[in-house]
């Protein structure tokens, strides 16, 4: 539901690849992750296009919301072209208000 399990948020971690886009859910804290995920999601490739975490979030007004960003710490891909993430997130979730968060 809507987002949260046991009470706390789902946290995504998420990795766009030329051959698809990858993702698990995550910890919500760091010290959680003690392996990069990034890093398995992308199987070791070095052309990662895109690399983070999301979160679905309920609005104020009940509708479902997207927050990404582009703030892997392992793969840090540039995030001048954060809108196309932004577009392809909103093409395989219609419905689902998308956000885009640039650590930069």
């Amino acid at each position: 539901g809507r987002g949260i399990r046991g009470g706390r948020r789902r946290v995504f971690t998420y990795c766009l690849l030329d051959r698809g886009m990858f993702f698990s859910e995550t910890g919500s804290t760091k010290a959680q992750d003690f392996t990069s995920k990034h890093a398995v999601h992308a199987c070791g490739e070095q052309r990662v296009r895109y690399a983070g975490c999301f979160r679905i979030v309920e609005s104020e007004l009940g509708d479902m919301c997207l927050w990404f960003d582009n703030d892997s710490g392992t793969y840090r891909p540039d995030g001048k072209e954060i809108h196309r993430m932004k577009e392809l997130f909103m093409l395989n979730l219609p419905g689902i208000d998308v956000h885009a968060v640039s650590p930069f």
